[in-house]
């Protein structure tokens, strides 16, 4: 066929090419790969194979079902303008974000990253059959991480701080479904809509220490809340929220009754 007989593509065809997701690792060799995972990876991550789980999803095209766990420390703003030492605030937030990967890490999570106020986690969730572990590892971490500030990391702020408002707290937003791994700025990082989905819990909270589910994961979680409270001492709830996209939406509030220690 002569290239003048070459038919041009039509303008859908060019708008499917461009929204075409490009593949997120072909520059990535297996070490690579490795290196840029074990940043964000819990210890043991290479004995359960995970590198070759993950090197089939790192595609934008292959999503993995994945529990993600978002975090604001409330007023951290205000915290950070009444800082009596602004590199004491920085230290004290340092800490603390260490201290929350850390904890992540060793309960089976991926530690994302620091948010700025907050941060950024998930735990992967290929096998059903891993629901009841898996809910006491995410769980457990949401408990010790609001114990912990409330116990200890919002006293080191206090008395740092000229004026210290009401409302200082963190809350927890968590969702469920199916992520992405892209590459940004040479590091792995998760999209998709659990992570709005978790965003938007945060944001429905409406008071410092609450965490609340998203109804992909928190219906499943109603749906056992008698098993819940009797194995994991976790009470959950399904109640109406105003949120940025709804006047009123589902959201999943989530209380612990057992007594845990710190980090």
């Amino acid at each position: 066929m002569k290239s003048s007989d070459k038919k041009s593509p039509t303008a859908t065809e060019r708008e499917m090419k461009k929204s075409t997701p490009a593949r997120t690792t072909e520059h990535y060799d297996a070490n690579v790969l490795r290196e840029n995972l074990a940043k964000h990876a819990p210890p043991d991550w290479e004995k359960k194979k995970y590198l070759k789980l993950l090197s089939g999803y790192l595609d934008r095209e292959k999503p993995l079902r994945m529990i993600v766990l978002t975090a604001d420390i409330r007023k951290s703003t205000f915290l950070m303008k009444e800082s009596v030492s602004f590199r004491k605030f920085a230290q004290l937030t340092g800490k603390f974000i260490d201290e929350t990967a850390r904890l992540i890490k060793k309960n089976g999570g991926w530690f994302d990253k620091f948010t700025g106020d907050g941060f950024l986690a998930y735990w992967l969730w290929p096998e059903r059959e891993r629901e009841g572990s898996l809910f006491s590892e995410v769980f457990g971490v949401c408990h010790t991480l609001l114990y912990s500030f409330k116990e200890n990391a919002i006293q080191l702020f206090r008395e740092n701080s000229r004026n210290f408002p009401a409302g200082v707290g963190l809350t927890l937003g968590i969702d469920a479904g199916d992520a992405f791994f892209v590459t940004v700025a040479g590091d792995l990082t998760i999209v998709g809509p659990p992570v709005v989905g978790a965003v938007r819990m945060v944001n429905a909270a409406q008071e410092p220490w609450e965490t609340l589910c998203n109804v992909y994961l928190g219906e499943q979680l109603f749906s056992h809340r008698a098993e819940l409270l009797s194995k994991l001492e976790i009470e959950v709830r399904r109640e109406h929220r105003k949120t940025k996209e709804y006047e009123l939406q589902e959201v999943y509030p989530i209380e612990f009754h057992r007594v845990i220690g710190a980090i």
